[in-house]
């Protein structure tokens, strides 16, 4: 994935695990595959940490976004990923968006 443009790759802030990022729209995607006590944890965000120092980060996606078009784009970042077919579709049966403001989630 490095090789292609669209994504950004790295490794995840503790050192055990990667992030695969992609703007779609002016957003900032990142999928996270983090190992905690030997399992493989999968998360995604739409937070923006470049040029944020200190761990700050700018917020993403806007909450007036529709749930299925953030699915969309989750998907075809799922899609992308050097995974066998099942893996992919086990991903997407994990994908679920939810919305969070200053305040917590709503």
């Amino acid at each position: 994935m490095r090789v292609n443009r669209d994504y950004e790759v790295n490794d995840h802030y503790n050192g055990d695990g990667v992030v695969v990022s992609r703007v779609i729209n002016g957003v900032k995607y990142n999928i996270i595959f983090e190992n905690r006590n030997g399992v493989i944890e999968f998360n995604l965000n739409t937070y923006n940490f470049k040029g944020y120092p200190n761990g700050t980060v700018a917020w993403g996606e806007k909450c007036s976004t529709p749930n299925h078009l953030v699915k969309r784009n989750v998907y075809r970042i799922i899609d992308d990923l050097p995974l066998n077919s099942q893996q992919k579709t086990e991903l997407r049966q994990y994908v679920m968006v939810t919305s969070m403001t200053r305040g917590g989630l709503f």
